[in-house]
């Protein structure tokens, strides 16, 4: 094993607090099309968008290879609110409008870092080179890290605009191509058991699954090779990672 030369990070859920922004913005917007458009019954219509965002994104995870190149933010809130406003009996396209509209404006602004993020980040970067690697479009996260002071951090910033996503090796190939190191350097630091530890253990590079909210990891989901509940502790992880290559 090779010492570490480089840790790259999930972004949504594990720097940024993802479902703070999301718990705010679908109840906003629901009461932002409700006002405008009263015959909606704004408790349908966010139990209707739960629904629909389940299923969704139920389909999209379960796709052993989802068209990240034909999937963007607008998309899928199109196709969420969409269906959502469709199972009501909506087929206004300007409550549609106003719905998505709405949604994606309170879901670019308000972004909130965790607490533990800027500490662990100044630690690491004196001796590791940092990236991200995102599901999202350059479009999309990288006004993200600049609202959250995050992008200083960074040398290296990899979305699915290269037409791959995770947990298909090919995006974690690229970035570590981008900070010319091999998979056997790197460490890859996620919330999500199938994208980020399952795509980063096929591609080679060291895991670490943050469970901030202590869940049980299944049998069948893929195993990390560390697993942390806050930032803290991932100094102290990746240096153990260090020890272990020059035994």
């Amino acid at each position: 094993m090779s010492p570490v030369a480089a840790v790259f990070f999930d972004l949504d859920g594990t720097l940024l607090d993802d479902m703070a922004n999301w718990r705010r913005s679908v109840p906003a917007t629901v009461n932002a099309v409700t006002d405008r458009h009263p015959h909606i019954d704004a408790d349908q219509l966010e139990e209707a968008y739960s629904v629909s965002s389940t299923e969704v994104w139920k389909e999209i995870r379960d796709n052993p290879k989802p068209p990240w190149g034909d999937m963007d933010a607008m998309t899928i809130s199109m196709r969420v609110w969409g269906d959502a406003l469709a199972s009501l009996g909506e087929e206004n396209p300007e409550v549609l409008e106003r719905a998505v509209g709405t949604y994606r404006r309170l879901r670019n602004t308000g972004l909130v870092k965790f607490d533990d993020v800027d500490e662990c980040l100044d630690i690491l970067r004196t001796k590791y080179r940092l990236g991200v690697i995102t599901n999202g479009h350059a479009e999309t996260q990288l006004p993200k890290l600049d609202s959250a002071a995050l992008s200083r951090y960074f040398e290296s910033v990899t979305t699915v605009d290269i037409g791959h996503g995770k947990p298909q090796v090919e995006i974690f190939e690229h970035a570590l191509n981008t900070l010319g190191v091999g998979a056997g350097e790197a460490v890859y630091v996620g919330d999500y058991l199938h994208w980020d530890v399952g795509g980063a253990n096929a591609a080679g590079m060291k895991s670490v699954w943050i469970n901030r909210t202590q869940e049980n990891r299944e049998p069948a989901e893929p195993e990390p090779d560390a697993e942390i509940n806050s930032l803290a502790e991932l100094p102290g992880v990746v240096a153990a990672f260090d020890a272990e290559s020059t035994r």
